[in-house]
């Protein structure tokens, strides 16, 4: 979707709210508004409205959780997901309300396919459609290698921020980040990934397995 007709719609988090009636507005929440963004191909913006968020405390309720998880899902260069990927893919999908979907059609492999996700495994079709998505709206390798370091850095403060301030009922979820990044780094070919994420966090906090 071009940036200006996004641009042209009108976001209210009270459209779920409304009566359904010829003269009720079309209005989309501002978090659909973002993945509108999103799925057109302005990662830029994904990006730009993360850093809005500058501490890695306080990600509950803004967009950055949301945002890095859809690029962690973009960058991951692997057709099959892994352990790590499949949980950020269940809660991208879930978020997005993808398994409330009755009927679905799709093109694939110049096939037309029609499919009810309520009855069969959402996320494997989520995953499908998403490959089949990103294929219209490819990085550069240079693209790719700067989203890659940035979000290194952001979610090495998220786990420092975390582990460091003791935060034990965020673990689990920062554990989930880094496996999910390790993941997109060997999906992109670079070897012994997980080893090397592992290691920085041995040498840094005295008991790295509840990172």
């Amino acid at each position: 979707m071009p940036k200006k007709r996004i641009e042209e719609l009108r976001v209210s988090d009270n459209h779920y709210y409304q009566d359904v009636s010829e003269i009720a507005e079309n209005n989309i929440t501002d978090l659909e508004n973002k993945y509108l963004y999103f799925f057109s191909g302005h990662f830029d913006m994904i990006k730009s409205w993360c850093m809005e968020q500058r501490s890695p405390l306080g990600w509950s309720g803004n967009f950055i959780g949301y945002g890095i998880n859809l690029l962690l899902l973009y960058l991951y260069a692997d057709n099959n997901l892994r352990k790590a990927g499949k949980k950020i893919a269940v809660q991208v999908s879930n978020r997005m309300g993808f398994n409330e979907s009755k009927n679905l059609v799709f093109m694939k492999e110049n096939s037309v396919l029609e499919t009810e996700v309520s009855t069969q495994k959402g996320e494997e079709i989520f995953w499908s459609i998403f490959c089949l998505w990103k294929v219209n709206y490819a990085m550069t390798a240079d693209d790719i290698g700067s989203y890659v370091e940035w979000l290194d850095s952001v979610i090495d403060k998220r786990i420092d921020g975390i582990v460091g301030g003791k935060y034990r009922n965020k673990y689990n979820d920062v554990a989930l980040l880094a496996a999910a990044f390790w993941e997109v780094k060997e999906s992109l070919g670079v070897k012994m990934a997980k080893s090397i994420v592992i290691n920085r966090y041995l040498e840094r906090y005295p008991r790295p397995h509840q990172v």
